[in-house]
C-alpha cells in the first residue's frame, strides 16, 4: 500500500502545527479546516486505492460533530445499532442492520450520534475520479444522490471484499482495489445519480492484438505492484473500459490474471529445491512471504512448502 502523504495544519486551540494525513477520511467545518472523519482510537485498519480510501472502524456509543466530507462516502454496517443523524436537518433517529448502507455525497452537512456500539467500513471516493468513471461511461451528470439505510448486494460485495483485503494485509496488490474502486464508482452512478447515458459500446471484445499487447506487458511487469490504470493505459482504453473488455476477452478480471500469472510463474521456480521459498514469492511480485502463502494456498489448496514437496 502507498505510504500516507502529510499535510500540516494550525491546531485551533494552541496555535501548534498538527500532523493530518491524507490517507484517512476527512470532513471539512465552516472555517476550512480539516478533521479525520472518525479519529477514536479504536478506528481500525485503513487502505488506499486509485480514487479510493477506506476506514473500518469499531466504536463506542460517540457524538461527531457536523462538518462537511469533500470525498463521496458510502458507510456499510455490520453490527445493529441506532444512530442519530445531523444531515443540514433536524437529528433523525434510524436503525441499521448489518448490510444496511448510506450514501453520502461530497459537500454534505454530516453529524452522527451513534447510541449504541457500532461497526461499519467507511468506503470514500474522490469526485474527480467519479467524474472520470461518468464521462468515460457517457453519463452526463456525476451528481451522487443521498441516500439512508439501504441495501445494495453490489455495493456490499465491494465493502466486504474490501474488508477482507484489509484483514488479510492486502496480498492482492493495488490492481485489485483499484478494480472493486471503479466498479463501486460505476454502480453509484448507474444506480443513485440522476444521468442521461450516451451509447456507448461496452460488450465489444480487446483485439487480439492489443490483448497480446497487454498480457506481454503484464508478465515482463509480474515483479512490480501494478495498476489497473497503468495496464488500462498499455491499451490505450481507460480503465473503466478496460476492466469490461478484458473480463469479456478472458473470462477473468485483470486482478485475477495478473495473481494467475504469478501463481503459474512460481510453480516452475517452485521446482527448483535450491531457492528459498521467499525468494520464489519475491521473484513474482508478492511483497512478502504471508502473501505469498496466501494466495498460493486460495489458488491451489496447498502451501508453496507442500507444492514443492509433491513435485
Amino acid at each position: 500500500m502507498p505510504k500516507p502523504i502529510e499535510e500540516t495544519r494550525r491546531g485551533s486551540d494552541s496555535g501548534a502545527f498538527a500532523s493530518i494525513s491524507q490517507n484517512q477520511i476527512l470532513i471539512y467545518f465552516k472555517s476550512g479546516t480539516p478533521k479525520p472523519l472518525f479519529s477514536h482510537e479504536d478506528s481500525a485498519r485503513q487502505g488506499s486505492w486509485t480514487g479510493l480510501f477506506v476506514e473500518e472502524h469499531h466504536l463506542p456509543p460517540t457524538a461527531f460533530p457536523q462538518g462537511f466530507p469533500r470525498r463521496h462516502l458510502v458507510a456499510v454496517h455490520y453490527r445493529r445499532a441506532r444512530l442519530g443523524r445531523f444531515l443540514g436537518q433536524p437529528p433523525r433517529s434510524q436503525l441499521v442492520r448489518h448490510g444496511s448502507l448510506d450514501i453520502i455525497p461530497h459537500g454534505t452537512a454530516l453529524g452522527v450520534y451513534g447510541h449504541d456500539e457500532t461497526e461499519f467500513i467507511v468506503l470514500a471516493l474522490e469526485p474527480g475520479f467519479v467524474h472520470k468513471i461518468a464521462d468515460e461511461s457517457g453519463i452526463a451528470d456525476s451528481n451522487i444522490v443521498r441516500h439512508l439505510g439501504i441495501r445494495d448486494p453490489q455495493i456490499e460485495y465491494v465493502a466486504f471484499a474490501l474488508k477482507s483485503e484489509l484483514d488479510a494485509g492486502c496480498p492482492s496488490g493495488r490492481i485489485y482495489g483499484d478494480g472493486l474502486a471503479v466498479a463501486l464508482a460505476a454502480r453509484l452512478l448507474e444506480r443513485y445519480s440522476a444521468h442521461v447515458t450516451i451509447s456507448h459500446n461496452y460488450n465489444a471484445l480487446m483485439s487480439g492484438y492489443t490483448l497480446r499487447r497487454v498480457t506481454n506487458y503484464i508478465e515482463a511487469n509480474l515483479t512490480r505492484d501494478l495498476t489497473l490504470a497503468e495496464i488500462a493505459d498499455v491499451a490505450h482504453m481507460s480503465p473503466h473500459y478496460f476492466s469490461r473488455a478484458f473480463r469479456r476477452s478472458t473470462g477473468i478480471p485483470p486482478h485475477r490474471y495478473v495473481i494467475d500469472r504469478r501463481i503459474e510463474k512460481a510453480k516452475h521456480l517452485l521446482s527448483d529445491n535450491c531457492m528459498p521459498l521467499v525468494e520464489v514469492g519475491l521473484s513474482v511480485g508478492f511483497q512478502n512471504q504471508s502473501h505469498f502463502t496466501t494466495l498460493f494456498h486460495k489458488r491451489t489448496g496447498v502451501t508453496p512448502k507442500v507444492y514443492r514437496s509433491r513435485i
